[in-house]
């Protein structure tokens, strides 16, 4: 990016065609300011894009340094309750049995004379 202007709300919306043709062919960033502050700032896609990259990929990092803390933390850990009768003894095991229970077998699908419909065989 070359060169930073500056201009009111006002004149931003006055010459909003201009200053969007400045920033999307010129690579130039417009500041906006009120009362002699910076309250915005109009920047090509790709500072933006570039931007958000860079600080989603620190708050990635915080997120994952909390992370190891509170599990290396073992003072305020909270055992689960976990009742390996009831949900198997693994996750596998968990998984299989949720099915289990969501899919129950089906009967035999039935015509509406009440014999039974062909089903297909599975290879």
């Amino acid at each position: 990016m070359s060169v930073t202007e500056r201009m009111t709300p006002t004149e931003a919306k006055r010459n909003l065609a201009t200053v969007l043709s400045k920033v999307e062919y010129g690579h130039r960033s417009i500041i906006v300011q009120r009362h002699g502050r910076d309250i915005a700032a109009v920047v090509p896609i790709e500072f933006y894009e570039l931007s958000r990259k860079l600080l989603q990929g620190l708050e990635d990092e915080e997120d994952w340094k909390a992370m190891q803390e509170a599990l290396a933390d073992s003072e305020n850990a909270v055992p689960l309750d976990w009742d390996p009768n009831r949900y198997g003894r693994t996750v596998q095991d968990s998984n299989r049995s949720k099915s289990r229970q969501r899919n129950p077998p089906r009967a035999a699908a039935t015509a509406k004379n009440g014999a039974r419909s062909h089903q297909r065989a599975r290879h």
